[in-house]
């Protein structure tokens, strides 16, 4: 955002750490949440934004920091929030945000917190607030949001769509591609999302339980879940007869939501924090014992990871978005041989030769990288028969014999208003 005089404050992402520069250079507020909408004050004397505590999830905080760097928290933890902005007196700070699923509703709060958060407007649908003009005018996007998944599974010809309720997140699939997980963000899951099974033969999905369920265990016992209180816990689900089982979080401050598990079903991996460090990979068995870190600092929350069959190593991406081999019993890492820029890995394949990656810009194409040579060879472009407002997301599974898989769209329709007479 620009200042009165012409000065800028800036997002810059460094590693897993954020910052707040006003101007560029000088560095206000830094945290290991992500921070966005940022907008300055009518007076310049203050930053306002939303704050994301569980990466790459917009569950959010408006929050403000003056130029001394003191943060404050002015509202509760919404489970959607994105939009954001002042209004013209320095007041209100206006924004969209929705309690629960993603129907986000037009707020207000004052920056001292001295009232709570209150109501502007309401419609059907999604608002995403855009901009308020000097003269109070509003820009308002009416935005219609469905969430899917769809893939290729044992006796298909072509893809299928396997979706379950309003915003259905397929995070992982069966060796034997007869199962899929999915997590279910939206109305229908509830407020603390909900974990999924759903067979491929097109019975009804199962309910496992609360929380974001992103990897199955290959035994098909457990899910590895993430239980979005403050701060996160991390709990195995078990899929059959049984009871949650809570995993220490020993050293861990803050959870990236996303995991996968070792072949042997007895060890998981997954991006975390410790106060004052940034986030990187750790592995912790289920049978008991505290997380211990695999890989430097600097692991990026965006992305997919992979172990290797022999649990010897696991593909993931630094924050920088480039692809590398973490040796998990120690050691130095290695680059992924032809992986290109802003590439996640996907799925190491059954023979450990090669590594299926994605792009994570522009349209949902991947590819196969052979980890001895480099030599990468496209294995499916994904695209939509109908591309109005068609958005793949990160969520990509592949079997590891690369026969079946999943993704997860979003088709996101928008419509744009001025809006006049609002208080």
């Amino acid at each position: 955002d620009w200042s009165s005089d012409g000065r800028l404050a800036v997002v810059q992402v460094l590693g897993a750490r954020w910052r707040i520069e006003f101007p560029i250079g000088k560095v206000i507020y830094e945290t290991d949440h992500a921070i966005s909408h940022l907008r300055l004050s009518p007076k310049g004397d203050l930053l306002a934004f939303i704050d994301h505590p569980l990466p790459p999830d917009d569950t959010g905080f408006v929050a403000v920091v003056d130029l001394a760097g003191h943060e404050r928290l002015l509202t509760p933890r919404y489970n959607s929030a994105q939009g954001l902005a002042w209004t013209p007196s320095g007041g209100e700070i206006w924004y969209t945000a929705a309690e629960f699923g993603i129907n986000a509703a037009l707020r207000a709060v004052k920056p001292d917190g001295s009232s709570p958060p209150r109501v502007v407007a309401r419609v059907p649908g999604r608002l995403n607030l855009h901009d308020i003009a000097r003269d109070g005018r509003v820009l308002l996007g009416r935005e219609t949001w469905r969430v899917g998944s769809a893939g290729v599974f044992p006796g298909d010809a072509q893809e299928r769509d396997v979706s379950w309720l309003d915003l259905s997140f397929a995070t992982d699939v069966s060796a034997d591609g007869k199962t899929v997980l999915l997590s279910e963000q939206g109305e229908g899951g509830g407020p603390q999302y909900s974990v999924y099974l759903r067979k491929t033969d097109g019975s009804p999905a199962v309910r496992l339980g609360d929380g974001y369920g992103p990897a199955l265990s290959p035994d098909g016992r457990w899910v590895l879940t993430f239980l979005r209180t403050s701060p996160a816990q991390l709990v195995l689900l078990p899929t059959g007869a049984g009871e949650t089982r809570p995993l220490p979080r020993g050293p861990i401050e803050s959870y990236v939501l996303d995991g996968a598990w070792f072949p042997d079903s007895k060890r998981v991996v997954f991006v975390a924090s410790e106060r004052g460090h940034g986030q990187r990979l750790y592995a912790q068995d289920i049978a008991g014992g505290d997380p211990r870190p695999i890989s430097p600092e600097g692991t990026s929350a965006l992305s997919a990871f992979s172990v290797s069959p022999d649990g010897e190593f696991v593909a993931a991406a630094d924050a920088n978005e480039k692809a590398w081999l973490y040796p998990v019993a120690g050691g130095q890492p290695r680059p992924v041989p032809g992986a290109g820029p802003r590439e996640a890995p996907i799925r190491v394949s059954a023979d450990g030769h090669s590594l299926y990656v994605r792009k994570l810009l522009g349209l949902l194409e991947i590819y196969k990288v052979a980890l001895a040579t480099g030599r990468r060879q496209l294995w499916k472009q994904i695209r939509p028969a109908d591309p109005a407002g068609w958005v793949p997301f990160f969520f990509v599974n592949i079997t590891p014999d690369g026969k079946y898989y999943t993704y997860t769209y979003a088709r996101i329709l928008s419509d744009l208003y001025l809006v006049e007479g609002l208080k």
